[in-house]
């Protein structure tokens, strides 16, 4: 998995993604880092972890 980092009008926004076994390149889940940072990837890597996991069994159907 992956993090992209971008400022949208000052903003720090996050965007995690990852590569398939067919090397496509998966948007995950994204979000406004502001606030608490550890509280942020606390929430954020759970659910790319699942939506990773849920597109590798779309791929092996």
């Amino acid at each position: 998995m992956k993090e992209l980092r971008v400022q949208h009008r000052g903003d720090p926004i996050r965007a995690f993604f990852a590569f398939d076994p067919l090397r496509q390149a998966i948007v995950l889940c994204a979000g406004n880092k502001g606030g608490n940072e550890k509280r942020f990837y606390k929430q954020m890597i759970p659910i790319a972890d699942f939506e990773f996991a849920k597109h590798l069994e779309e791929l092996e159907k």
